[in-house]
C-alpha cells in the first residue's frame, strides 16, 4: 500500500514540477516552427505515457498488493495482452513519424 501511495505521489509531483518549473524550451530555430511544434507534441505525448503508465502501476501494486489466503498465478504469456500493447505501440509511432513526415516538407523547404 505504501509503494502504491509513493509512486502516485511521484506522478503528481512530477505534473507539478513541470508545470511550476521556470525551465522552459526556447525557440530552436525562429523559421522553423514545425520543429518546435514535433518537439512540443512528442513531449506532451510521452508526458501522458508517463503518466498513465505509472498511474497504473500504482493501481496494479495496490490490487494486486498481498493478501491473506491468496496465491499469486504465473501466467508467463498473454497473447491477446501482447496483441493489444504491440498495437498501441505501432499506432504511437506511426502516428509520431506521420506528423513529422507531414512537417518535414515545410522544414526542409530552406
Amino acid at each position: 500500500m505504501i509503494l502504491a501511495v509513493v509512486i502516485f505521489a511521484l506522478v503528481i509531483g512530477s505534473v507539478i514540477f513541470h508545470f511550476a518549473s521556470p525551465w522552459w524550451f526556447t525557440d530552436i530555430v525562429s523559421q522553423w516552427d514545425s520543429i518546435d511544434g514535433v518537439i512540443s507534441i512528442t513531449f506532451w505525448i510521452t508526458g501522458a505515457v508517463f503518466v498513465l503508465i505509472n498511474l497504473f502501476l500504482a493501481y496494479c501494486v495496490y490490487k494486486f498488493r498481498q493478501k491473506p489466503g491468496h496465491k499469486a498465478v504465473y501466467e508467463p504469456e498473454n497473447h491477446k495482452l501482447e496483441s493489444w500493447l504491440s498495437a498501441i505501440t505501432t499506432v504511437g509511432v506511426i502516428a509520431t513519424v506521420s506528423y513529422t513526415h507531414l512537417t518535414l516538407p515545410t522544414i526542409c523547404s530552406v
